[in-house]
């Protein structure tokens, strides 16, 4: 009875979640689609043998022979979520229904099996073999795409990385648990095959009903995750500030300085060091000196007035990054500033471009990116679904 009220509270609380899902799926819908189905065949799951495990047990052995075999649609919905929410796109993609024919496939062949169309020989242990293969290759597929596109997502912008990590641990999270209920899932599997005694995946369901109210919990306590890349969980002022975070500039010399012209210049400008920074840190804000695409650092050094020598030794023993990624880390910020104030509402994204200093859009779409984490247009799309969301 204890089991019975456990899993079919779990089914109560899976529900709160499906409606907050509901109230947050438009910034996120691509994703959030198959997370309300995954969410909704596991509920009606527990509410289902939670009630009638209660009160007719014949009843739910019925209903579980009829419609168990739906829970197969699970395994394809999880990796379509990981893959969508690396997308970020607020559309549905239909190519994703080619991952639901084996499902349908397994669904009707074991339907004309038991209505006596076709005759499948040593059914139990064919099936079994699939459905530990099919679990065991959907994992593999669950775990490449968040190593490679989800788990080492960085972002140079601190608001955009906090969701990133927020998502890197969401997705951690979820991987293990659903790594721990295939498990679960296909010990019950083959204990039932090899003892000759089913129970349609029930035993031991109690474990499985704890880990899918954690989930529930979880994503009731951080909404936020819904959001996926898009959501922005930062005041509107932190956009323009956006690399405030950044840290370019080391405060001691790492390296042991070997070169004898450079120890000379060290012992010469040492005390200038810090003047140069703030200096650099106050051109990274209001200069328009890097819109000129063919800038180099001689060219900079003459029009701030600084020998390039100088410059040369603050780049080389005090940044953490080139005169080069300076440049670009300046002309993507100033993109940012100008989507802020409303510039792609009158030109286009190659006009930005070009605009901020890049030579094509080829070489701006690439630094954003790397720099920003997301594309230009994604960053777009987020920085308008934010001013949507504040000004109501």
């Amino acid at each position: 009875m204890i089991e019975s009220l456990l899993l079919f509270s779990t089914g109560l609380i899976g529900l709160l979640s499906i409606i907050q899902i509901f109230m947050r799926s438009k910034a996120n819908f691509n994703s959030n689609i198959y997370l309300i189905i995954i969410f909704g065949i596991i509920i009606m799951r527990f509410l289902v043998i939670g009630f009638f495990s209660l009160f007719d047990v014949n009843k739910l052995n019925e209903i579980l022979d009829r419609y168990n075999n739906f829970l197969i649609a699970v395994i394809p919905l999880t990796f379509l979520y990981f893959k969508n929410l690396v997308l970020s796109k607020g559309k549905f993609v239909v190519d994703g229904l080619i991952h639901f024919v084996v499902p349908f496939l397994f669904i009707v062949t074991d339907f004309l099996d038991d209505k006596g169309f076709v005759e499948i020989r040593y059914k139990n242990i064919i099936f079994l073999c699939f459905f530990l293969i099919y679990i065991i290759f959907y994992l593999i597929l669950d775990f490449m795409i968040l190593q490679k596109r989800i788990w080492s997502k960085k972002s140079a912008i601190r608001f955009i990385n906090d969701q990133n990590q927020l998502i890197s641990k969401w997705t951690h999270y979820l991987f293990i648990l659903l790594l721990l209920m295939a498990i679960r899932l296909m010990i019950s599997i083959f204990l039932e095959v090899t003892s000759n005694h089913y129970d349609y995946g029930k035993s031991n369901l109690w474990i499985a009903a704890l880990i899918w109210l954690s989930v529930f919990l979880r994503l009731l306590i951080f909404p936020e995750i819904l959001s996926g890349y898009l959501y922005f969980s930062v005041k509107k002022n932190e956009v323009t500030s956006a690399y405030a975070s950044k840290v370019i500039w080391k405060k001691d010399i790492e390296d042991e300085i070997i070169n004898i012209q450079d120890l000379k210049l060290q012992n010469k400008i040492q005390d200038l060091i810090p003047g140069y920074m703030i200096l650099l840190d106050n051109l990274k804000h209001n200069s328009t000196l890097f819109k000129d695409p063919k800038i180099s650092l001689g060219d900079l050094a003459y029009k701030i007035n600084i020998p390039k020598s100088h410059l040369t030794f603050l780049f080389k023993y005090y940044a953490h990054i080139s005169f080069s990624e300076f440049k670009k880390l300046i002309r993507v910020e100033q993109a940012l500033q100008l989507i802020e104030s409303g510039y792609l509402k009158q030109t286009t994204f190659n006009s930005l471009a070009k605009d901020v200093g890049f030579i094509s859009y080829n070489t701006f779409f690439t630094s954003f990116k790397e720099i920003v984490g997301i594309t230009p247009q994604e960053f777009y799309t987020s920085y308008q679904i934010h001013q949507r969301s504040t000004s109501k």
